[in-house]
């Protein structure tokens, strides 16, 4: 089990740059980070040479850009817009040398697998069939994200995607509401039906011992028994607190 922290925890702290987050995340003992899109958005090519050469030479892994990809609008005309922010994020995910990109699906907390029109679900896998082939064309792959009330909501909604979008599209598995949605027992079994397409895992920090948490041990312990090869960030996404107390929190997941 690959450990990774996203960076948004640092989404308060102004005027901090890429490389100083990195200092830290890798002086606190993590394997990888996931860059937050904001936080190397606008950055020439050269600087962002310069930031792949220093998590190489720290020997810190990204595993996952996390720009804000896939928010198709519920009145379906951002189209052009959607696919010109995935171009930009390919391209300075291919200079990181960043394998992901993540993406939501769909107008994020406005829309769910189980409730979306006909409609709305064909304009998001067309979307997603060109985003998925731009993603490629640059040598990357898109990871939905398993947020709640996006068309990834449900492993029905997953599963739809994948056979009726695109045969590429990957998921950062986030619990969220997908055992609810999917009449699934808990997150164990949501993980089950889809391990095939996992690359990556959110966890936030809950309270030790609270209900999340405790299913949270139980898919990492599952994970870590299966070999998963990819990366577990850990996503204070609300930049909650220190990050200094973020990353230490989240090392402690890990060690449970």
């Amino acid at each position: 089990m690959r450990s990774s922290f996203c960076s948004i925890a640092y989404r308060k702290i102004p005027g901090v740059a890429m490389p100083a987050i990195m200092a830290e995340v890798r002086a606190a003992g993590y394997d990888g980070i996931e860059v937050w899109w904001p936080h190397v958005e606008g950055l020439a090519p050269a600087q962002l040479a310069e930031l792949r050469a220093a998590a190489d030479e720290a020997g810190l892994a990204m595993p996952m850009l996390s720009p804000y990809l896939g928010n198709f609008d519920l009145g379906m005309t951002n189209r052009a817009e959607m696919l010109a922010r995935t171009r930009a994020a390919a391209t300075v995910a291919a200079v990181l040398g960043i394998p992901l990109l993540r993406a939501f699906v769909g107008w994020t907390c406005e829309c769910s697998s189980l409730t979306a029109s006909e409609d709305y679900w064909h304009y998001i896998l067309d979307g997603f069939r060109e985003m998925a082939t731009i993603a490629a064309d640059h040598g990357l792959t898109i990871a939905m994200e398993t947020h709640e009330l996006t068309l990834v909501d449900s492993v029905a909604g997953v599963l739809r995607m994948i056979t009726e979008g695109d045969p590429r599209l990957r998921v950062n598995f986030q619990i969220d509401d997908l055992a609810a949605n999917s009449a699934l027992p808990d997150g164990l079994a949501v993980y089950a039906a889809l391990r095939p397409w996992i690359v990556h895992m959110h966890v936030q920090l809950d309270a030790p011992g609270s209900p999340r948490a405790t299913e949270t041990r139980r898919i990492l312990d599952a994970m870590h028994k299966d070999g998963f090869t990819g990366f577990t960030s850990i996503e204070n996404c609300a930049g909650a607190g220190a990050p200094a107390a973020a990353l230490s929190a989240g090392l402690d997941i890990f060690a449970r």
